[in-house]
C-alpha cells in the first residue's frame, strides 16, 4: 500500500499533513481496486509536493470534499474589517476569471467540471488523473502566456523526458492532449485567449503493435477441460472466443438478452467499474449472431442459469445523468458463491484457470480478439465482423483485434475457385 493510502470503511483514502493539521479524503466514488490505490498514491503525492512548495489550493484539488463547507463558516465566522468609505467595496467572486489572472491550472479545473457531467464516470477518473501532468508541469501559468513551443515542448516531454526517462503511452499522451485542447478550445470561445495554440498539437502517433495475443484452438480446448469443477466459469470464457463481446458487456448480458430461437443475443449494457451503463456508443448497443459452437454453448449456460433469481438494477444512460431501473436475470455468476461476478475477482479466477489449463497467461479480453482473429484466419467477411463486434468499420480490426493465426488457418484456394465459377469438390492440395 503506498505511503498515506489506506482502506477505511469500504473505500480507498488518503492522509496528508497541512498547517499541522492531519486531513484526510475519500475516494467515494471509485470501486477499491488496485487502479484505484495506485491512483489515490499519486494523488497523496502530487498533494505533499504542492503544499512543500506553498501552491496547494485544497478547493481546485478536492472540489467536492465536505471540509471545504467548514472552511467558509470558519471565514465568514470572522468579523470582517470595515471598508473606508473612499475605498470601493471589493466585488464578489463568481468563480470567473480575467484574461490576466486565468491560469492553466483553473483552466483544468473549470473543464474537469464540466466533463463530470457529460462523460462515463470512467471517462472522467480517467482525465482527472492525467490532468495531473498537466497542472504539474503548468501550474499557475497564466494560460494566455503559454506559447505554442511550450505546448509543443511539453507533448515531447511526455514522449520522450529530458531525465532519459521512460516516455508515457502513445494512448495517455493523447489522452492529455484531449484535456489541453478541451483547455485552450474554452479560453478562447470566453475570449480570454487569442488563439488557440492546441489546433496547431498533433497527437503522437507511434509506429503501432497490435495488442492482439489471442488463443489458438487447442488453447481454448484446454481451458474449457481444466476443471470440471468450475464448468459454468470455462463455459463463459469459451463462448466469449467464440463471440468476441467485451468484458464489461460480458457480465452485463443477461438472460433477458437471449434469443436463441434466431441465435442472437442483444447486447444492451455493460458492467463498468461498478456500475451497469448503456453502450457508450450506439453502434456496440447491438445484435451479436451466434456462430454454432457460441450457440450450443449458451444452450449450457441458460441451463445453468434456470433457477437464478430477477433483480432490479440501475443503469446509466448514454448522457451520463440519468438512468433507468431494468429487471434483469445476469448470466454470468461465480460459481463458487452464486452471485454475479465482479471484474476483479472474474480476473484473478481467469488468472489461475489459466495455471491449471496450462495456457500461457492473457486477460480475458484476449477471448475478443481470440474471435476476430479466429475469424480472419477463416477468412470470414470483414464488414460482418466489424459489425458484430461493434464497430463502425474495418480499421479498428486490422489496427487492433485481429492477428492471423496460421495453425487454425483454413486453405482459401476452395472457395475462391467455388466462387469464380472452376465448380466444388477442389481441395486446393
Amino acid at each position: 500500500m503506498p505511503k498515506g493510502v489506506e482502506i477505511h470503511s469500504g473505500k480507498v483514502r488518503i492522509s496528508f499533513t497541512l498547517n499541522g493539521k492531519r486531513e484526510r479524503e475519500v475516494f467515494k466514488d471509485m470501486p477499491v481496486n488496485q487502479k484505484t490505490i495506485d491512483y489515490a498514491g499519486k494523488m497523496r503525492a502530487l498533494v505533499v509536493e504542492e503544499i512543500e512548495q506553498g501552491i496547494f489550493d485544497y478547493e481546485r484539488r478536492f472540489p467536492e470534499s465536505t471540509k471545504l463547507s467548514s472552511r467558509v463558516n470558519a471565514a465568514t465566522s470572522t468579523p470582517a474589517t470595515p471598508t473606508p468609505p473612499s475605498t470601493p467595496p471589493p466585488m464578489a467572486s463568481t468563480g470567473a476569471q480575467t484574461p490576466k489572472t486565468l491560469t492553466v491550472a483553473d483552466g483544468v479545473r473549470e473543464w474537469l467540471r464540466v466533463m463530470k457531467g457529460q462523460t462515463a464516470k470512467t471517462t472522467y477518473i480517467n482525465y482527472r488523473c492525467k490532468a495531473g501532468h498537466v497542472t504539474r508541469h503548468f501550474g499557475e501559468t497564466p494560460i494566455n502566456q503559454v506559447t505554442i513551443q511550450d505546448l509543443k515542448l511539453f507533448r515531447n516531454h511526455l514522449v520522450k523526458p529530458e531525465t532519459g526517462e521512460k516516455g508515457l503511452s502513445a494512448k495517455t499522451v493523447n489522452d492529455i492532449l484531449i484535456i489541453l485542447r478541451g483547455v485552450w478550445t474554452d479560453a478562447k470561445a470566453n475570449q480570454l485567449i487569442p488563439h488557440n495554440h492546441m489546433l496547431e498539437i498533433s497527437n503522437h502517433k507511434p509506429n503501432s503493435k497490435s495488442k492482439a495475443d489471442p488463443f489458438t484452438r487447442d488453447e481454448i480446448k484446454q481451458i474449457l477441460l481444466a476443471d470440471a469443477g468450475r464448468m459454468p466459469e470455462a463455459r463463459m470464457v469459451v463462448f466469449n472466443c467464440w463471440t468476441g463481446l467485451s468484458r464489461s458487456e460480458l457480465l452485463g448480458l443477461a438472460r433477458e438478452d437471449i434469443d436463441l430461437a434466431n441465435n442472437l443475443i442483444h447486447v444492451r449494457r455493460a458492467h463498468v467499474e461498478g456500475e451497469f451503463r448503456v453502450p457508450k456508443e450506439e453502434l456496440r448497443e447491438r445484435s451479436v449472431e451466434l456462430i454454432v459452437p457460441a450457440a450450443r454453448l449458451m444452450r449450457q449456460i441458460l441451463k445453468d442459469t434456470a433457477k437464478c433469481q430477477v433483480q432490479q438494477i440501475e443503469v446509466t444512460q448514454r448522457d451520463n445523468l440519468t438512468s433507468e431501473q431494468e429487471t434483469v436475470t445476469l448470466l454470468f455468476r461465480d460459481s463458487s458463491t452464486g452471485k454475479p461476478w465482479k471484474p476483479d475477482d472474474l480476473d484473478k479466477w481467469f488468472k489461475g484457470h489459466l495455471v491449471k489449463a496450462k495456457v500461457r497467461h492473457r486477460g480475458i479480453n484476449q477471448c475478443r480478439h481470440t474471435f476476430a482473429s479466429q475469424a480472419l484466419s477463416s477468412h470470414v467477411n470483414m464488414e460482418w465482423l466489424a459489425k458484430q463486434l461493434g464497430h463502425a468499420d474495418t480499421t479498428m480490426i486490422k489496427k487492433h483485434y485481429g492477428k492471423f493465426i496460421p495453425k487454425d488457418a483454413k486453405r482459401m484456394a476452395p472457395r475462391a475457385s467455388e466462387q469464380m465459377g472452376f465448380g466444388e469438390g477442389y481441395s486446393g492440395l
